[in-house]
């Protein structure tokens, strides 16, 4: 069995820029919801999306004081096959741009529209979990936030 980490982080750093902050604010606003980030983090890799990247695929440590002190951690439990299909999927979308199209009208406007090559933090953490049969991942990837994922695990 594969422990994956679900961080969704629902305060920010000091050190973080000014429009960073607004953003990330605006976001628990709309989303009514404490949280504004999602990130996974499986078997040595960060998975999500932002705004300067897009789609980041990564082997790193992860501070977890940092982590911590800012966000909230979800274990979820995949089989050693479901956790080794997050990572293929994943690992497939890496470096694609950010998906401004699906966060503006499937986030803010309740239109269900994404650009189907292209991923915000949600997304591409919902889809790589739903390519590693997640049960709880039921919807399409853009229809979650960073709220609805804690409430799922």
């Amino acid at each position: 069995m594969v422990k994956a980490k679900l961080i969704t982080y629902r305060d920010f750093s000091d050190s973080w820029g000014f429009f960073t902050k607004i953003a990330c604010k605006a976001i628990q606003i709309w989303t009514r919801s404490k949280y504004f980030h999602t990130e996974l983090y499986i078997q040595g890799v960060r998975i999500t999306s932002d705004t300067r990247y897009g789609v980041i695929f990564k082997r790193t440590g992860i501070k977890w004081d940092y982590v911590k002190k800012y966000a909230d951690v979800k274990t979820i439990i995949l089989s050693e096959d479901n956790a080794k299909k997050v990572l293929e999927f994943a690992k497939t979308q890496e470096n694609k741009k950010y998906d401004w199209r699906g966060i503006w009208f499937s986030q803010f406007l309740p239109l269900n529209k994404q650009d189907k090559n292209k991923w915000f933090c949600n997304e591409i953490v919902g889809e790589s979990l739903k390519h590693g049969n997640v049960k709880e991942i039921t919807k399409k990837s853009n229809q979650y936030n960073p709220g609805s994922f804690q409430k799922l695990f």
